[in-house]
This record gives structure tokens, sequence and C-alpha cells, in this order.
């Protein structure tokens, strides 16, 4: 695997493995008909090793590309066979070393590829860690007939997580199907929706409801019952945009933020279904912001919503918003994680209390009456307190170079994680 690790940054790597992980799903079938052309499966051209070179490259160039791109379907094509059309639809063969192409084929055809070790390959390509998306999942709790949404999706992250959770759930022969209608997601860039395509086949989905699309894209006037979830579990940081001014237009205009990760906040307003529950990740620039849409879009969220509880990721400078279309807020929970050890923070969730920690908040409750005060700044308990307070502080030298040193350690882990997440 660790083979795979290294081609898989690598561009125009991610459709082999995703050929060969459907080639091994189709094979687990029984009376089964594939989509795919016999000329263009996997192992009548991919696992024959004599096929190198510069027949190789012209046979995946003017062979299978354009013969995946034009897969008919229609209606009835089941989504597990659409995907393969979706999938080739939004990328292009640019092979030109048929001799450096025949080497991947091989490597990857040598895998038996699964889930737990697929996860572990995208672990530095995931915009969310592992442990939050778990995390998440446990405080949101998804139940077994109940439709999980994703509209920034990436490789699949929380999609991935829903699944553990629900598959204990699954024991009646009814209950699979539910399993397999349960999750939906939407990923505008070719790579991560590839990915994340793979991530659900490793799974073993039967029902893939994963879309190469830009939910931004859509007018909220279109929006209908049908297309609201139970549960809405996304990290848009990742998201990019090049037009903000047509994807504002899909929004009214009170809510038409220039901060594009704001409008993901809308998006979810308008598709939670009645006593639904939400986690969105946001920066702290959202908590803090004073513009009119930003304020706009949270006094909507705190009126027409609860939101119950915000925590406050330490490092990232990112927070994770949990709430549920039951009622207005009354009051929000506040939470700093000191850490990235998610443990204590489940535990604190399930039994909430106050900590002042050196007259300094970790965890507190404000009312709604307060939030309104501060005219909807939600930095509360943050981590810019205890910066405050050192700054009160009169540390010796040796305090003081201890400080200078963890400082520039964080800054270095900053800058870091940027160049893994602009790789």
């Amino acid at each position: 695997m660790h083979r795979i690790q290294e081609i898989l940054r690598a561009d125009d790597v991610a459709w082999m493995i995703f050929m060969k992980v459907y080639a091994d799903w189709e094979m687990e079938k029984e009376d089964y008909i594939s989509i795919i052309p016999d000329e263009c499966k996997w192992e009548f051209w991919a696992a024959q090793t004599t096929l190198t070179g510069e027949a190789l490259v012209q046979y995946v160039n003017n062979v299978v590309f354009p013969t995946l791109k034009a897969l008919p379907i229609d209606e009835t094509t089941p989504p597990n066979q659409l995907i393969v059309k979706l999938v080739f639809e939004g990328i292009n063969s640019y092979q030109t070393d048929g001799t450096w192409l025949r080497q991947v084929l091989n490597i990857i055809n040598e895998v038996n590829f699964n889930y737990t070790d697929f996860e572990a390959l995208l672990s530095d390509l995931t915009q969310t860690p592992r442990v939050i998306t778990d995390f998440v999942v446990d405080v949101i709790k998804p139940n077994l007939g109940e439709r999980v949404a994703d509209f920034a999706c990436g490789t699949g992250g929380f999609l991935a997580a829903t699944l553990k959770y629900l598959k204990p759930q699954a024991n009646l022969i009814g209950d699979f199907d539910l399993y397999h209608k349960a999750i939906y997601g939407m990923e505008n860039k070719p790579l991560p929706y590839m990915l994340c395509i793979i991530n659900m086949l490793l799974h073993k989905v039967e029902n893939i409801n994963i879309f190469h699309e830009d939910t931004l894209e859509i007018n909220y006037t279109e929006y209908n019952e049908a297309e609201k979830f139970d549960v809405i579990l996304i990290n848009p940081s990742s998201y990019n945009c090049n037009e903000i001014a047509t994807v504002q237009a899909n929004f009214p205009q009170e809510l038409r933020s220039e901060d594009v990760l704001d409008l993901f906040c809308n998006v979810i307003m308008f598709r939670l279904k009645e006593n639904g529950r939400c986690a969105i990740l946001l920066p702290d620039s959202f908590l803090c912001g004073t513009d009119s849409a930003k304020v706009n879009i949270k006094k909507k969220l705190v009126k027409e919503f609860n939101l119950h509880t915000i925590v406050r990721l330490s490092g990232m400078a990112t927070n994770i918003l949990f709430f549920d279309n039951t009622a207005a807020t009354k009051h929000i929970w506040f939470y700093r994680a000191d850490t990235q050890n998610m443990n204590p923070v489940l535990d604190w969730i399930n039994n909430k209390e106050e900590i002042i920690i050196e007259d300094i908040p970790k965890a507190k409750c404000y009312t709604i009456e307060y939030i309104e005060m501060l005219n909807y700044n939600l930095n509360l308990c943050s981590f810019n307190e205890i910066h405050k307070s050192i700054t009160h502080c009169k540390p010796n030298k040796s305090e003081l170079d201890m400080l200078i040193d963890n400082l520039y350690k964080e800054i270095v882990i900053i800058f870091e994680r940027t160049n893994i997440l602009s790789n």
C-alpha cells in the first residue's frame, strides 16, 4: 500500500484505482450485467501486462476514455452504474508515457483494496481528520432510516463515518436496504469526487448517490421537501469558487455573503428537514464576522434553528457548529478543545457543565439575549482569551523563551498544513 500512497498524488492515477475497485466490486455480483463494455473492462486491458508502451497509451486515450465518457444512460440506470459515466465525464486522459502507465497499472493490479487501508491512504488528502468525522457522527447519532447528506463531501469522510456508525444497526434483511440508501453527497472537484466514489464502493454501498455537482449553483427556490435531509454533516473549507457573484445570486439578497463558506450555511438552512440535525465546520471568521450578510446569516440561524453547541478546535482556527431544526435558539454552549483528543469533548457533550480554568472559561453557556447584545459575535471561549491572559503576566526569560519556542512550533505546523492543502 505504500507504493499506492506514493502514486496517488500523481495526476491521472485515481481513475485507474477506481476501475480496479469497480472491477473487484462487479466480480462479487451474481447474474450481473455490467455497464462497461468488455473491451474497456479492467481485466481486458489493464491486467494484461503484454499491453504496454505506445500501444497502451493509444488504447487508453482512444478506446477506454471515449467509450466510458459516452456510456448510454437514462432514468432507469442504477446509481452504481451511473457513477462510471459521471466519473469519466469529469476527467481527461493525458497519458504519453506507456512504460510508466504499465508500471502503475501493475502496482494497482496487485492490491486487494479495502476501505480501512484506503482511508489510511486518504489521510493526508482529506480535509477533515478522521478523529473529527468520527466525533461528529458520535455526537449527531444518525439512525437507520434517516438520510444523511454532505454537500461538499470531498473524499467521503463524513459519509464513511456515518456508514460505520449505521452498520451495527442493520440486523434485518430490510435494514440493509435502508443502510444502502442512507447517504447522499455532492462534490464539485473531479479528484475528490472520484476518491469518494472509490471509498463508497469499498464500503460495499449498493446505492451510491454521490454526484459530481456544485451545490451552490442551485437556486434556493428550487429546493422541495423531497430534497431535504434528516442529517447534514459538512466541512466546506476546501470548496473553491471562481464566480462568487454567480453563486451569491442563488440566495436571498440579505444572505449573500462574499465569503463562500457562509453560503453553505444558507444551503443547510434551506435543506434541513424539520427536526433534522446538522454539524458544520466553519472558520473563526464566521463566528466573529460583523459584515451585514454574516450577521444576517447568524441571526437567521439562531432565530429559526436551535444552535445549541459550538466546539472550538485546537490548532485549526475552525469550529464545529451543532444545530437542529426544532425551535429557535435559547442558549448556546461553547467548548474550547485544547487538544485534538476528542474523547473529553464527547464526554462533556453528553454531560454539559461550565468549566472555568484560572478565571478563563473553557466551557460556558451563553443566553441568546447575550449573543444578541454582542450583535451575534460568537467568538466566545476562544483561544484568544488564553493568549490575552498570557499578555497580562510577566514571564521571566526562560518562560519567555519557552513561549517563543512553542509559538514557533505552532507556526511550523500551520505552514505544513497549508502546504499539504495547497498541493
